[in-house]
């Protein structure tokens, strides 16, 4: 049997400890599937999450110490992180693709297409993006798309 592989990006993995709609289906992800295969994110990942709970610390939504907590809980989640160099040119194409003004996003989308893995998150646009290209490997949590 072939291993599976998923990316999560960034909205996902916050989703799971921040308040958002799809965060039951988050959870059920990470309880029910991502234990049957291996979980990989681009090395961005870990900036992203960071800048986000810097963030709400700045806006005085959380407390550093919160923020601190989160994140290494966030860091725990994925099974293996990418070399971003390795993606940054199949991701600017990508971006490129999408009619993305910035590459962030499409480092994920380089990521599942480079592992044959399929893609997680709750960014509907970015789905819906996706899938107007006719990617069938992209799934949003908390909505049909």
């Amino acid at each position: 049997m072939s291993k599976i592989y998923w990316v999560v990006d960034a909205s996902l993995a916050l989703a799971l400890v921040l308040p958002h709609p799809a965060q039951k289906e988050a959870e059920a992800f990470w309880r029910e599937e991502a234990p049957k295969g291996e979980v990989w994110v681009p090395r961005l990942f870990a900036a992203e999450v960071a800048s986000v709970l810097r963030a709400l610390v700045f806006a005085r939504r959380m407390a550093q110490g919160e923020a601190e907590e989160l994140l290494e809980i966030l860091l725990e989640l994925p099974d293996r992180f990418a070399e971003d160099e390795a993606l940054a040119l199949r991701a600017l194409r990508w971006a490129g693709a999408l009619g993305q003004k910035r590459a962030y996003d499409a480092f994920y989308v380089a990521l599942a297409e480079e592992k044959g893995a399929q893609l997680l998150t709750v960014d509907l646009k970015l789905a819906h993006a996706l899938h107007a290209q006719g990617v069938p490997w992209v799934r949003a949590l908390g909505e049909a798309v």
